[in-house]
């Protein structure tokens, strides 16, 4: 199914690397999902009648895109425009990336499936409920100490009312472009500023993404500290939208992480 290309073009959108790893989420329980016998009336169907669906970290095949068709279904060109999102293909071996898209879908609550939703769909003549398809993979929600579930279910915009500015990397970093972090952050609400000058004074209303390695190389940065915003980590952004959850004490770079530090032990 061409998993080689597949595979060569997640590896230049890049996935970013994790911060330390924390205890995975777990979703609230709920009764086990049920589905009826392939191609009955009784199986739950989509709220979604003619998905859009786009497929990253796999290669979708002449059979894959036929059966999309057979279930009225379409391929998406974005993120921003998909319905749906393939991400993992478990019976091929697939595992779950957090990728740019992958972070995208989930700022956007919008289901993560396995490929089998695509073919079982197609059996079944219209698009199936979602729930028994959701991607699930303990390792990853393990590493990343999210729950997908819960991700999904959840609405919230975790940037909104947040100007974000990121601040220039050093060569060689491991982050996503410019452009990627600006669809992640208008994704989960936030208003994606170009020059630092747009977060000045705005305080914890603002908020400035850099590199560690860049804190430590440029002390006398103009974003760094001086812009009266707090200054963070990549994984700040990365894990506030995956966990639906924005933490940023956890990721405080440059002075003023002493700051929250002498904060927690006047505490």
């Amino acid at each position: 199914r061409g998993r080689g290309k597949a595979a060569a073009k997640e590896a230049e959108e890049g996935e970013p690397e994790s911060a330390t790893k924390r205890p995975r989420r777990e979703a609230a329980p709920s009764a086990p999902k049920v589905p009826g016998p392939v191609g009955s009336s009784e199986r739950a169907k989509s709220a979604t009648r003619s998905p859009k669906v786009l497929f990253t970290a796999v290669e979708p095949s002449k059979k894959d895109k036929a059966a999309l068709l057979k279930m009225n279904g379409s391929v998406a060109s974005e993120v921003q425009k998909a319905t749906h999102v393939v991400a993992s293909d478990m019976a091929e071996g697939g595992h779950f990336r957090r990728s740019v898209k992958v972070m995208v879908a989930v700022a956007l609550s919008r289901p993560l499936v396995d490929m089998g939703w695509v073919h079982e769909s197609a059996k079944a003549g219209f698009p199936l409920d979602e729930a028994a398809f959701i991607i699930d993979d303990p390792a990853a929600e393990e590493k990343y100490g999210f729950c997908m579930a819960e991700a999904l279910a959840s609405k919230a915009k975790v940037l909104a009312g947040l100007t974000v500015f990121c601040a220039p990397v050093p060569k060689g970093a491991k982050v996503p472009p410019l452009n990627d972090m600006k669809d992640i952050v208008e994704s989960a609400g936030g208003k994606w500023a170009t020059a630092v000058g747009a977060v000045k004074g705005k305080g914890r209303a603002g908020l400035v993404v850099a590199c560690p390695e860049a804190v430590a190389g440029d002390p006398t940065a103009p974003w760094l500290d001086k812009t009266g915003c707090p200054v963070v980590s990549y994984e700040c952004v990365f894990s506030a939208v995956m966990r639906k959850a924005l933490e940023i004490d956890q990721h405080l770079l440059g002075s003023t992480a002493k700051v929250a530090t002498a904060r927690k032990r006047k505490k």
